[in-house]
């Protein structure tokens, strides 16, 4: 089928910042517009095209694998949007409308994105997201099982600073995972440490700190606290978080004396 674009038609077409293809109804390329030229370098590497005017006349069915997917797709319901992989390198994200001519020239618009970069880096973002997610389950696993057993029914867990920081929800995985273990040994007692905390830090936390106490006592874990110095002492006496049920020890030493007396 021969096209002949209207001069009105094509400078619309060319204004558009995407790459537009135009395929007569036997799906051969009959025109692109001018964005389009710099797609056609980038395909250069991998079909045997090197300018626009090489591609006019081409099967659309050269970017394809599956041909007669493709087709099934055009004599469908239109229009359709796809992305497809090209080359097992780039990925392009395709519009394909009807397209009529005047009254009688019927074919199909095809609106080309080509998104390898953002494919690439969304693919980078899950992998790197995955691996966080790797090191967040690993440093769970040894966070809880920082827990050491001082005899048959005591034992420590020191509150070590998380490279992840912390928030509601990690502090509850935290403290699920600490309290399955302190059950798993039969403890009665749990001295925990915060000596390695920095006060802003057990400040900034607090809530989420006195939700875990409680969570031990409503198990049948008393807590003892150990490493309280002067500093974070004061910080929490002025917090609106009241700790009297606990007991609080600025020496480990103290804290063990403590328990093993009443134990």
């Amino acid at each position: 089928m021969n096209y002949s674009l209207s001069t009105e038609t094509k400078n619309v077409l060319n204004a558009i910042g995407e790459n537009i293809f135009i395929a007569d109804g036997n799906f051969d390329i009959v025109w692109i517009n001018e964005y389009s030229e710099r797609l056609i370098q980038r395909l250069s590497k991998y079909i045997p095209i090197k300018s626009a005017e090489d591609i006019i006349g081409k099967n659309i069915s050269m970017f394809h694998q599956n041909v007669s997917k493709q087709r099934r797709i055009l004599q469908g319901a239109l229009p359709h949007e796809t992305t497809i992989n090209l080359f097992h390198e780039l990925t392009a994200s395709i519009v394909i409308k009807k397209f009529m001519n005047g009254d009688n020239e019927q074919g199909y618009m095809l609106t080309w994105k080509d998104v390898t970069d953002y494919e690439t880096e969304k693919k980078e973002k899950e992998a790197e997201f995955r691996q966080k997610m790797g090191e967040y389950q690993k440093h769970l696993e040894e966070v809880a099982s920082n827990l050491i057993p001082l005899s048959s029914t005591v034992g420590l867990f020191a509150m070590m600073p998380t490279p992840f920081g912390m928030d509601t929800d990690r502090f509850e995985e935290i403290g699920i995972r600490l309290i399955e273990n302190a059950q798993k040994l039969n403890l009665k007692y749990l001295i925990v440490d915060v000596s390695k905390m920095t006060s802003i830090g057990m400040v900034t936390n607090v809530p989420m700190f006195k939700t875990l106490i409680d969570s031990m006592h409503m198990s049948g874990i008393k807590v003892v606290l150990s490493g309280v110095g002067p500093e974070l002492a004061r910080q929490l006496v002025h917090s609106s978080v009241q700790f009297d049920s606990t007991k609080s020890f600025g020496k480990l030493e103290q804290a063990v004396n403590y328990v093993n007396g009443i134990t």
